[in-house]
């Protein structure tokens, strides 16, 4: 028998350490806006994407040379790199593949 009453565990109002996870999931529910870099611009995606779908065997591959293209981005002079501009930018790499 479990030791969570229904007042307690991991569906009850008290969320604990899960709050990061629950609010980063409702950010991306609600459409919110991907943190590209603020210098990203058409002919980059168009670049990574055509690199992708040229020379891109296995996964390995493609995530090289997307990280490969998202460095030649110019970023501000306190914008940081950070993973979620990188997945931001793999994403509408991917989505312009689709296209």
């Amino acid at each position: 028998m479990s030791n969570y009453g229904f007042g307690s565990g991991p569906f009850s109002e008290d969320k604990g350490s899960l709050n990061p996870a629950i609010e980063a999931a409702k950010k991306v529910m609600t459409g919110f806006k991907p943190d590209l870099p603020s210098n990203l611009t058409q002919q980059h995606v168009d670049d990574a994407a055509k690199d992708v779908l040229e020379n891109a065997k296995t996964l390995q591959e493609k995530n090289t040379i997307v990280q490969k293209h998202f460095n030649k981005i110019p970023l501000e002079l306190n914008e940081e790199v950070t993973t979620s501009k990188v997945a931001a930018f793999e994403k509408v790499v991917m989505a312009r593949i689709g296209k």
